[in-house]
């Protein structure tokens, strides 16, 4: 972040002496601070949006590339007779990955939640909610894994 400094000159003006100086240093500095996001409503906001979209895009790209990978085991893996419920991981695979997609319309709801003047209790419980989904398709996954692994 580039921050511009103001320097003050110990010059007497004309109309009024230093006193004045000071002062219109001081409202140009205080016109800065609220121009650069000094309100911390709106430097949440903005982090919000951030991470909205940064979780947002990092999920879109993993999950489609999940989802190719699914599709292609899909194709490849044997079926058998002995357990075809569980399919060999594909069950747990296909499960953590819709909880992925879900996760995905979780982030896109913070990129909207931080456009409006939300309390700060509504936005810790969409983000603990949103750690829960993502939790949750982590232990999908690892069951799969094992799963899969044996």
């Amino acid at each position: 972040l580039r921050q511009s400094t103001i320097i003050l000159r110990a010059q007497k003006a004309e109309d009024g002496g230093l006193g004045e100086t000071l002062d219109a240093a001081v409202a140009q500095m205080e016109n800065r601070e609220m121009k650069g996001g000094g309100n911390i409503n709106v430097r949440r906001a903005r982090a919000l949006w951030r991470i909205g979209w940064l979780s947002w895009w990092s999920q879109v790209i993993l999950s489609v590339v999940s989802a190719v990978v699914l599709a292609f085991a899909r194709a490849v893996i044997p079926r058998t007779r002995i357990d075809p419920l569980l399919g060999g991981g594909i069950l747990f695979s296909t499960l953590g990955l819709g909880v992925s997609f879900f996760s995905i319309a979780w982030s896109w709801h913070y990129t909207r939640l931080s456009r409006r003047d939300v309390s700060v209790d509504k936005i810790r419980s969409a983000l603990r909610f949103g750690i829960l989904v993502n939790l949750t398709g982590m232990l999908l996954t690892i069951i799969s894994a094992e799963q899969i692994v044996g």
